[in-house]
């Protein structure tokens, strides 16, 4: 069902900003202003370095992208005779080094310090929350903290790094310790932890909040790295594991938890610490999921199963990388840990891979032992470039959120789209959700041509704005095609398990303006 897309970047319709009267456009047939300082010279133009990452004239980028779903299927099948390297690892700066030599980058400017990026924008909270903290932490390379060794000047303070009270120096860095404050304050987090990925956010949470003999449930459309985890290396260390159906979640829960006894009213909190120090049990221990779920932006009323997981003594674990901290807040909606790949919307930039885990000091401070002994530190340099992009996360997503509500809007009326998938339509079965516990839903969406497998390669391939990427929640628009790009020559029974179909495509939407997009969107639609 079709209905007016409203105005301005709110969820539920906040009146948008109209032209002035009497104010010149400037107009011509090309990409406006706000797509051409994100492409042009890269997806629109002819680019200058010989490499595929997404960020080409500095070849520094988080996924790698591909010139069409020809070149995507040649990389699966092992064909692939170019230099560039695919997902997460994907880093071609670190091959371009070995042709460009020893010393190319001694020149670069240093990050400037912390004292120089306390300015007020947007966002107070998020900008400033832990530099006046930090400001002056003593490190040996003062001006960009990045060091791998602290100076202590005081008997007190090795004191206190010796009962742990102080952070590992290799564990401690000071950009980490102003990004884990401001996530913190975003979360309304007692404590934080910031990683190297979101993986290792992941493995460590699970690690250490899951004791040998105990039991995770999540959900078949959990991260697909995170599902492998607890189903092929935690059953290893005694560990159960149990997936349950998102659409039947409710039912499928509650028979789960009904082997746990039932905590008196009040008690979850004393009962922590003994989940956490319990061995051989065969009640649940963690509930983990995700929420929204990729990529068919499935919802949990987060609420509701931290009601029911909490009575009977079970910890509740959301990863709301697909919502961003504007978007949902799952502490305070009961849940007892939030997980993030910082790579996504909280960066913004598809330049560094991060991770962040958040709930109360208890429960961090055990994660942050697991992750001592993982590894898995994050660099000054990210931790930086994550702080610089956290500045403008609320700009951003807000502004993902509107144009990803309006194109989805506009498919759901298209004669060539069978299905939208996006929690901001009315029509979706999840709205009822996310209207209850997000403020935006964000900028990714997924919707089903009218075609098959190949019509659809069509579709994404006569695309011009967006690049074909893995990842999301950057400032340039990614599309994918599931079925060619994470389920390549997966089983059929697995896919339709998954839901996902040959001609599903994700769609993440950047900052470019709307109105390309949507032409972009269209003119490819008329060649399928």
């Amino acid at each position: 069902m079709c209905r007016e897309v409203p105005r301005g970047p709110g969820f539920f319709g906040d009146a948008g900003p109209q032209p002035a009267k009497g104010l010149a456009v400037l107009q011509d047939d090309g990409p406006s202003d706000e797509t051409l300082v994100v492409h042009a010279g890269e997806k629109l133009g002819n680019g200058v370095a010989s490499t595929d990452s997404i960020l080409a004239p500095i070849m520094v980028g988080t996924s790698q992208w591909f010139k069409n779903s020809d070149d995507l299927i040649d990389f699966k099948e092992g064909r692939c005779v170019g230099g560039f390297e695919y997902g997460r690892y994907g880093n071609p700066t670190l091959k371009e080094a070995n042709y460009i030599g020893p010393g190319s980058f001694t020149n670069q400017k240093r990050p400037p310090s912390p004292c120089a990026m306390c300015i007020f924008t947007i966002s107070k909270q998020q900008i400033l929350s832990g530099l006046a903290q930090h400001c002056n932490a003593a490190i040996l390379s003062s001006q960009s903290g990045a060091t791998s060794s602290f100076p202590l000047d005081h008997w007190r303070r090795r004191l206190a790094r010796s009962k742990g009270d102080v952070t590992e120096e290799h564990r401690t860095l000071s950009f980490a310790n102003v990004l884990e404050d401001k996530i913190s304050a975003l979360e309304k987090a007692e404590s934080t932890l910031v990683t190297s990925s979101g993986m290792n956010a992941i493995a460590a949470t699970l690690l250490a909040l899951v004791p040998p003999g105990g039991h995770v449930v999540t959900t078949n459309d959990c991260y697909s790295e995170a599902g492998a985890f607890i189903s092929d290396r935690l059953s290893g260390m005694g560990i159960r594991s149990t997936f349950i159906d998102l659409d039947d979640m409710e039912l499928s829960l509650k028979a789960v938890l009904d082997q746990n006894d039932i905590l008196p009213a009040n008690k979850y909190q004393l009962y922590v610490t003994e989940l956490l120090s319990s061995q051989h049990t065969l009640q649940v221990t963690l509930f983990y999921t995700d929420s929204p779920t990729n990529p068919l932006l499935k919802c949990v009323d987060i609420r509701l199963v931290t009601e029911m997981c909490h009575r009977k003594g079970a910890l509740v674990c959301v990863d709301s990388t697909l919502a961003s901290p504007v978007n949902q807040k799952p502490l305070t909606l009961g849940a007892d840990i939030v997980l993030h790949s910082a790579t996504k919307f909280i960066a913004g930039h598809h330049d560094v891979i991060a991770g962040c885990v958040s709930g109360s000091d208890v429960l961090i401070s055990r994660i942050r032992l697991w992750h001592h002994h993982l590894g898995g530190a994050i660099s000054p340099n990210s931790a930086y470039m994550i702080i610089r992009g956290l500045k403008t996360m609320a700009l951003r997503v807000e502004a993902q959120n509107y144009t990803a509500l309006r194109i989805a809007c506009l498919l759901e009326c298209h004669p060539k789209i069978e299905r939208v998938h996006y929690p901001g339509l009315k029509s979706c079965p999840w709205h009822h959700i996310a209207e209850i516990q997000m403020a935006g839903c964000g900028g990714v969406l997924s919707f089903e041509v009218a075609s098959d497998l190949y019509g659809t390669m069509r579709f994404i391939d006569a695309l011009k704005i967006p690049f074909i990427a893995t990842s999301f929640g950057g400032c340039e628009s990614l599309v994918q095609q599931p079925a060619v790009m994470s389920f390549w020559g997966q089983s059929e029974d697995r896919m339709a398990k998954m839901g996902i179909k040959n001609n599903l495509v994700r769609f993440s939407v950047g900052i470019e303006k709307f109105e390309d997009i949507r032409d972009d969107i269209l003119q490819a639609l008329d060649k399928v």
